[in-house]
């Protein structure tokens, strides 16, 4: 009985933390998101909020591996609040040029593919 319990438990536990909202993105400057433009995910750092819009400097993705690298010139655009898929980790340093997105991020943008 107390097996099931504690499963029963991991199960709610997972369940809440996969269905928990995103935390709202207004007074986010520097956080890191993917955003959609034009129905494909970008990955992209906030710069600043203005208003119900959101500026976000986006990365490239180097093919469609998990590489990604800014470009020059930066690509800046605003984006509504709407646009944005999720919220995710820093981007990890591959090289001097290149990033990565951690597996559980990679796992979250290949979703909005």
């Amino acid at each position: 009985m107390r097996e099931k319990w504690k499963e029963y438990q991991r199960k709610y536990r997972e369940r809440k933390r996969v269905l928990a909202p995103e935390p709202p993105i207004l007074n986010q400057k520097g956080k890191f998101i993917v955003v959609n433009y034009e129905g494909k995910p970008f990955v992209g750092q906030i710069t600043q909020v203005v208003g119900d819009e959101i500026e976000v400097s986006c990365m490239k993705q180097l093919g469609a591996k998990n590489v990604f690298t800014w470009p020059q010139p930066s690509d800046l655009l605003f984006y509504y609040e709407a646009d944005v898929l999720s919220v995710i980790s820093e981007p990890e340093p591959v090289n001097s040029r290149h990033s990565r997105l951690t597996t559980e991020d990679w796992k979250k943008f290949q979703a909005q593919s």
